[in-house]
């Protein structure tokens, strides 16, 4: 299997805190290719003196004018294809910190895609646009994309088979509708909480740390939930630059 690494960038420069967690994260996972994707046209001074190993993609620029835009394109089957050599994707966002190179086992998984689990399980209800599923809920749990696994053809796969879907919304959240689609497809698996939080955390760490039963692979959003535990969790870990 191979694997490329994904971090989308979209300003000249990272905060401290991001190009610490950046540079850790391609630290540990330097046996795969790693890209960073923005939009045509930014300026890469930092980033070529910064991380002059990585490979670049790049999308247009209204691409990532915006989450929602950033949420469309991740919803494309154009994204996707441009990676297709590859049999996964790691989405790397650049709030994360990896812990160990656990890809080669995660991608040997039968999962199509793996994020963090949410603190709170909340039921997606199909509104009233002519859809079967119209009127039914379904129970939404697992994961977020900000760290995320993703199996290249199952993308591709699944974004044809639920294309319908996908159509009748206005707004569509990427990693939601992918959650989702763990729900109502015919092929697309997404794993369990338990499952899921072994590969990564985002909200409420400490709970899921503990459903989990040990460190995961990542973590995503670490400054906005709990930073003092992963502060403590990094000192442990040997990762220092982070403040």
């Amino acid at each position: 299997m191979n694997i490329a690494v994904l971090t989308p960038i979209y300003k000249p420069r990272l905060s401290d805190n991001e190009l610490a967690c950046l540079k850790h994260s391609h630290a540990v996972l330097r046996g795969h290719d790693t890209f960073l994707v923005g939009p045509g046209g930014l300026a890469l001074d930092f980033y070529l003196e910064q991380f002059p190993a990585a490979k670049y993609a790049f999308f247009p620029a209204h691409c990532f004018a915006s989450p929602q835009a950033y949420s469309d394109l991740l919803l494309s089957q154009e994204f996707y294809r441009a990676f297709a050599h590859y049999s996964h994707i790691l989405i790397l966002q650049q709030d994360c910190i990896v812990f160990r190179d656990e890809l080669a086992d995660w991608a040997a998984t039968p999962y199509d895609y793996i994020g963090a689990p949410w603190a709170h399980v909340w039921t997606y209800q199909f509104p009233p646009l002519g859809s079967p599923y119209d009127g039914m809920g379904y129970p939404v749990v697992v994961g977020n994309g900000g760290l995320s696994l993703r199996r290249v053809a199952a993308f591709l796969a699944v974004l044809e088979e639920l294309d319908w879907l996908k159509r009748r919304y206005d707004a569509v959240v990427e990693d939601a509708f992918y959650s989702l689609a763990g729900l109502v497809s015919e092929r697309f698996l997404v794993p369990n909480i338990t499952v899921a939080a072994r590969f990564s955390v985002e909200c409420e760490p400490r709970r899921f740390v503990e459903i989990a039963g040990r460190l995961p692979m990542g973590v995503h959003a670490w400054e906005k939930w709990d930073k003092a535990y992963w502060l403590e969790i990094c000192g442990q870990q040997g990762i220092g630059g982070l403040v």
